[in-house]
């Protein structure tokens, strides 16, 4: 009897929380719903030949880069190539980098740790020490953002030591 009655009363309990919870804000929120579903677009953004999509209602931010790869030609050895690699927002909410790792420790990555705004551009500067290096060079930056859709991205240097 004793456990009986605990059930009925965790039952009603949990009959009250719902209908307190369901009750004004859920006309608000399916409003929303609504508003939401009706300004559901896509844009295309593209980037290097690849098209990439951008949800327009989810606040998302979007990547895109003047260019993904530079190729510096021949250097002599140790030579420090520095270069930097220009981004612009495009999506719809705060771009922000979280880390910018190079494939090898004599390449160093450098980027503002403040959000770039929708729209904004940015910048991320790089120095690759040709010292101890020879032949061809491809050294990837693998840049890591706040994008839902896109873990990581990557960048290069390219060239000759001689």
């Amino acid at each position: 009897m004793k456990k009986q009655l605990n059930f009925y009363t965790l039952l009603a309990f949990s009959l009250l929380i719902i209908t307190a919870c369901g009750g004004k804000t859920s006309k608000k929120n399916e409003k929303a719903s609504l508003e939401v579903q009706n300004t559901n677009n896509t844009t295309t953004n593209t980037n290097g030949g690849q098209a990439q999509e951008n949800n327009t209602t989810t606040g998302s931010p979007m990547i895109t880069f003047e260019a993904k790869e530079f190729n510096y030609g021949d250097v002599k050895k140790g030579t420090i190539v520095k270069h930097t690699f220009k981004f612009k927002n495009t999506g719809n909410a705060p771009l922000i980098i979280q880390n910018a790792t190079a494939s090898c420790g004599c390449t160093v990555p450098e980027w503002s740790k403040e959000p770039i705004m929708p729209g904004e551009s940015g910048e991320i500067k790089v120095e690759f020490n040709t010292d101890g290096k020879s032949g061809i060079q491809n050294k990837e930056i693998t840049v890591y953002t706040n994008m839902p859709n896109e873990a990581a991205v990557k960048v290069q240097l390219t060239g000759t030591v001689n």
